[in-house]
């Protein structure tokens, strides 16, 4: 069953109709929104995650979780990320038997109209797929308007500072409405408040720390991290932008895996790749694989999950991260 996703926004509980919800297409934005919006319609769930490469050539690893009983709850929600066809045999025995107590959301890139996968989400009625395509003006400003509907000396002037300092990228807005809303709790906002929260210049700043840490250049690093503040409320903009870094040099071994020729590969990406960032990406493969950089992103999503129970001195912890990764980058 075909869902769109303006629908979920708008009614999000239809969600529930459904055993499994495949979430596909180039808006990472949109498909973390309504990831989180699943989380948080099913609150009782115990919520298990798996890459795809856990589970290649290991059909009994996801099957034996869905038959075992959880020690926490009735209930299991489980979480597959950065899937493609390679799964969906798998997915098929499963979905060839009536499942109860459990919930399966697929993750996955672009998937064209062959997939097996996409078409057995298409056909069946008790499946769901929500396409998640790239966003515009429009329905990002319409995003961001419903976000701050509640927040005193919101207007569209600030909606557009948003939008036009966040690339396009949905994610990246999502973590500034994040800050905005938290600051918005204890007084009203304007434009030059706005202006200081997002931290434009702190932001670009970061994006050459993360691209030296990716490549191993020690030097530039230790330099770069003695000049940026690195403020509590700015870390999770922080690893979000490491995570899309990781993420997206994952995603170029994937398709890679079928392509075989990484030129061509880049060229195919969606969003394209900007030229002026294509030398970067090009020698952080060189120094990373697909597994190690499976392994950051675990890392990644882990301290996302510390940061929010703990404030005490995130800050050392998350250099010391980009200081690892340095190091790693470094030895290859």
């Amino acid at each position: 069953m075909i869902l769109k996703s303006y629908i979920i926004e708008q009614n999000n509980k239809v969600l529930n109709d459904y055993n499994s919800i495949l979430l596909y297409g180039e808006n990472k934005g949109l498909i973390d929104d309504l990831k989180n919006i699943i989380k948080k319609i099913n609150p009782s769930y115990e919520i298990i995650n798996f890459f795809q490469e856990d589970l290649n050539g290991k059909e009994k690893i996801l099957l034996n979780e869905i038959n075992n009983t959880s020690l926490f709850s009735e209930n299991k929600l489980i979480i597959l990320h950065e899937t493609s066809d390679k799964i969906f045999s798998q997915l098929e025995a499963i979905f060839a038997e009536p499942i109860s107590n459990l919930k399966i959301v697929v993750l996955s890139n672009l998937l064209d109209k062959k997939s097996k996968m996409r078409n057995m989400y298409e056909k069946d009625k008790n499946l769901a797929v929500i396409p998640c395509y790239a966003d515009n003006e429009r329905s990002l400003s319409f995003y961001v308007n419903k976000r701050l509907r509640e927040v005193k000396g919101a207007n569209q002037e600030i909606t557009n500072l948003i939008i036009n300092n966040s690339n396009y990228d949905r994610k990246t807005i999502s973590n500034e409405l994040n800050k905005i809303e938290s600051y918005s709790s204890k007084k009203p906002i304007n434009y030059n408040v706005v202006e200081e929260l997002i931290n434009i210049k702190s932001d670009t700043n970061f994006s050459e720390i993360r691209d030296a840490s990716l490549v191993g250049d020690k030097k530039k690093v230790n330099k770069l991290l003695g000049e940026v503040e690195f403020r509590n409320e700015d870390l999770f903009f922080y690893l979000n932008s490491l995570n899309n870094r990781v993420l997206r040099l994952y995603e170029i071994f994937s398709l890679n895996e079928n392509i075989n020729d990484l030129e061509l590969t880049l060229e195919t990406l969606k969003p394209k790749v900007f030229w002026k960032d294509k030398p970067k990406l090009t020698e952080q493969l060189k120094k990373w694989n697909a597994i190690r950089l499976q392994k950051v992103l675990k890392k990644v999503s882990k301290l996302e999950l510390d940061f929010k129970t703990n404030n005490n001195r995130n800050d050392i912890v998350f250099k010391r991260l980009l200081v690892n990764l340095c190091q790693e980058a470094s030895n290859f």
